[in-house]
């Protein structure tokens, strides 16, 4: 047998499996499991990365 088509086929049946939706629920509907958006408290600092060199 091809390898070639052997991993031709393998690949096909890894995107046919990734790409066929587990469920039919809205992905980014807000289920309150990890804090609901009327919680979200922005950063109040510029951004989260030191201002400090590496190594100082």
């Amino acid at each position: 047998t091809d390898p070639f088509k052997e991993n031709q086929r393998r690949l096909e049946k890894l995107f046919d499996g990734a790409s066929t939706p587990d469920s039919s629920e809205e992905t980014f509907v807000d289920d309150v499991e990890y804090g609901s958006d009327k919680d979200y408290r922005p950063s109040e600092s510029e951004s989260s990365i030191s201002k400090d060199p590496v190594g100082s």
